[in-house]
């Protein structure tokens, strides 16, 4: 069975609205949840509602906590640490990809470009075999597969 429930974590409204959209369109249901940065993600993990997300898809630069304070404690927090982490930002640096890396994410993408890739990028994460992230998205590039 694929990954049905993540959480976007992004400051901006109207790309979390997209997501919203593209999880509507994504070929296997998905439970989407949103966060508007780091300190209201880390809260909403830690509650019970927050316990069942599979998969985090973290935006880097966002304000009150950026994506890379939130990663980090996340991965320190023994009940959130095993949660897939995958970082995306309008950056595609070679130090923001191995910053992820180091940090323990399990993918770093560029931000989706178009509406199309964020259905693509929907589409292929609830595709993902329960605990393959990491082998799956090293190196995806949205519209590029």
């Amino acid at each position: 069975m694929g990954i049905s429930r993540i959480m976007v974590v992004d400051d901006d409204p109207d790309d979390r609205d997209l997501f919203a959209a593209a999880a509507s369109q994504a070929t296997a249901p998905v439970a989407v949840r949103f966060a508007s940065d780091g300190l209201d993600a880390l809260q909403q993990l830690k509650s019970d509602a927050g316990s069942d997300i599979e998969l985090l898809l973290l935006d880097v630069n966002m304000p009150a906590m950026d994506g890379w304070e939130t990663l980090t404690r996340l991965k320190r927090n023994v009940s959130l640490r095993e949660i897939p982490v995958i970082m995306f930002s309008t950056s595609s640096a070679i130090s923001d990809i191995e910053k992820a890396a180091r940090l323990g994410a399990v993918a770093f993408i560029s931000k989706p470009s178009c509406f199309d890739h964020i259905i693509q990028l929907v589409r292929m994460i609830t595709a993902l075999p329960d605990g393959n992230a990491a082998k799956t998205l090293h190196g995806y590039a949205p519209g590029a597969n």
